[in-house]
């Protein structure tokens, strides 16, 4: 096993020991963020009454849906009726659920054709609010609990604490001659308010009440705290009953990383599982083949070559020499550009070399004049002229 294995798998274990102990040693964090999903099961939830409403009302008699209240009834509206007459009747129900302005519009409509809406909810809006003519109030300084108890019989001497995830709100005026209070508060010891109103609508009823977290799952399994639900709800009128939740569609959770998350075990096996990734990514960038050496290249010489034979017979006072390799080297360069014949460097030749390189006549026969003198003198010359036939040269090819 390699240095880097072992180190990969030390690190392996190190981090799953780690999240063992931080696991050991995080307490559970309890979530009381009032959310009233069906599907949940944390304080502030409805997974209970969501269980128990079947037996509250029956379970033939009660009816579930997701969508919002104006979707689900404008879905059920018979429009060959005269007016607006719904394929549905009964009592709507709304726990914990924001009901936008649209929906507020349908349960109005709802209720006036001889149907019954209850929303139980801190905050119902303006839109109901000016529809049914209540307002709603909230205590000048928030309360550390609420005594609920509503007027049947059961519950009148025998109020009921709530001092989790309570609202501090109350209904400080409505329409009496439409409204009767079914139920009251008293925060810490203020006077008594009412928190449960049932608003007359045409032909319809509104059950209105301000204590959601009286149907959760905390109060649900307090025990007594239970008889309070209990008693609220029974003053609805006992028919079909369709309970309006965003979970309703989605009871089981469809989420597969949420589900794993709300999870402890695989909370932890999902996060080793990514932690052991990682290390392995870092592990294994790195390259696994040899570095590859850069190798030089091999430089041309042939010009330091040239230069070096040039300076040696320079130095030996060999001009003779020099400018014979310099004709040579000229009239190669003549036959490759120019496709002429070097053989005689005559008027004709001059004249050819003229039109196809457009340099002077005159600096063409200068270069013949001595190429012709030198052959004469074989190559006897000094090293001025051989300076002054390499300049000639030059200008022929620049």
């Amino acid at each position: 096993m390699t240095t880097s294995m072992k180190l990969f798998l030390g690190l392996c274990v190190a981090f799953f020991v780690l999240l063992m102990v931080a696991d050991n040693g995080e307490p559970r964090q309890v979530d009381w963020r009032p959310s009233y999903k069906v599907a949940d099961k944390n304080p502030l939830d409805l997974y209970v009454f969501n269980e128990e409403i079947d037996r509250l009302f029956g379970a033939d008699n009660v009816e579930r849906f997701g969508n919002t209240p104006y979707e689900y009834l404008n879905e059920n509206i018979d429009y060959y009726e005269e007016g607006a007459g719904f394929t549905l009747s009964g009592t709507m129900v709304s726990i914990g659920q924001h009901v936008d302005k649209a929906s507020v519009s349908e349960l109005l409509l709802f209720a006036a054709n001889g149907n019954t809406v209850f929303i139980s909810d801190y905050e119902l809006g303006k839109a109901l609010a000016d529809s049914l003519h209540f307002t709603v109030k909230s205590a000048e300084e928030k309360p550390e609990k609420r005594k609920l108890w509503t007027v049947n019989d059961r519950s009148r001497q025998k109020p009921v604490i709530f001092d989790k995830g309570i609202g501090d709100t109350y209904f400080d005026t409505f329409d009496a001659s439409q409204t009767q209070v079914l139920g009251y508060v008293r925060q810490d010891d203020a006077k008594r308010k009412p928190n449960y109103l049932r608003i007359r609508y045409l032909n319809g009823y509104f059950f209105l009440h301000l204590d959601p977290q009286a149907f959760s799952n905390y109060y649900l399994l307090h025990g007594h705290d239970a008889r309070y639900a209990e008693s609220t709800l029974s003053l609805l009128p006992h028919d079909q009953v369709y309970f309006f939740t965003d979970d309703a569609r989605n009871t089981t959770n469809g989420s597969l990383t949420r589900f794993m998350f709300e999870n402890v075990a695989l909370r932890w096996a999902w996060l080793l599982l990514l932690g052991g990734l990682l290390i392995f990514i870092i592990f294994t960038a790195k390259r696994r083949q040899r570095v590859i050496p850069i190798v030089t290249p091999l430089s041309n010489t042939t010009v330091e070559f040239v230069q070096t034979v040039a300076n040696l017979y320079r130095q030996e006072g060999e001009h003779g020499n020099l400018v014979e390799k310099k004709i040579i080297y000229f009239f190669e360069r003549i036959r490759q550009e120019y496709r002429i014949d070097t053989t005689v460097l005559d008027e004709a030749f001059i004249k050819r070399l003229h039109l196809k390189s457009g340099k002077p006549e005159d600096d063409i026969r200068r270069v013949c004049d001595m190429i012709n003198n030198f052959k004469r003198n074989r190559f006897s010359l000094n090293e001025e002229e051989l300076i002054a036939f390499n300049e000639a040269t030059e200008k022929i090819f620049s």
